[in-house]
């Protein structure tokens, strides 16, 4: 059994409110989507066997603090990528630049997301992001898609395609704890 931290990215609560990226047009912010494909995941994962540390709230350091106290295992942080260019599309998965394991989950991830979502392939890529860099666990951030494109935000919206991300993040996790 493994431990996985499950992060579902920025925060609608009174506290360290942080809505994310947000699509006016459709009454979307990033978080409301974080969470139904956060949860979805982590609920895969405990019917899976796996202990879930599932992290919602908080400043950056108290989340990768959180799965760092949890001796995780793997960590995933979740989220809807946004661009200036409504036209910006596909799904895209960053891991540290350092880490050969991170490099190997993020593409576990990738794979599943352009194969089950059918967006676009826009890679792996290394970047030192905080939640990357500064987690003990195995660590990558997944970007579902663009929710400032219309066509994939509206996608994000329906319950069908955050069960089929939640699928393929799992899905993913799984093939790389084997």
């Amino acid at each position: 059994m493994s431990i996985i931290a499950i992060n579902a990215g920025h925060y609608l609560g009174k506290e360290n409110y942080d809505p994310g990226a947000c699509n006016e047009v459709l009454g979307l912010t990033e978080a409301e989507i974080n969470v139904a494909v956060g949860r979805k995941v982590e609920q895969s994962l405990i019917n899976e066997g796996h202990e879930v540390v599932y992290i919602h709230k908080g400043e950056l350091h108290e989340i990768t603090n959180a799965s760092n106290e949890a001796n995780a295992d793997v960590f995933v942080s979740i989220h809807c990528n946004s661009a200036a260019n409504a036209e910006a599309h596909g799904v895209e998965t960053f891991c540290h630049a350092t880490s050969k394991n991170g490099k190997r989950l993020a593409t576990l991830v990738q794979n599943q997301m352009v194969d089950l979502l059918g967006l676009t392939d826009r890679g792996v890529k290394t970047d030192a992001l905080y939640v990357t860099k500064r987690t003990d666990a195995v660590a990558i951030l997944v970007e579902i898609g663009f929710l400032s494109n219309l066509v994939e935000g509206t996608l994000m919206a329906s319950e069908q395609f955050q069960d089929m991300a939640a699928k393929s993040i799992t899905q993913g996790i799984l093939q790389y704890l084997g």
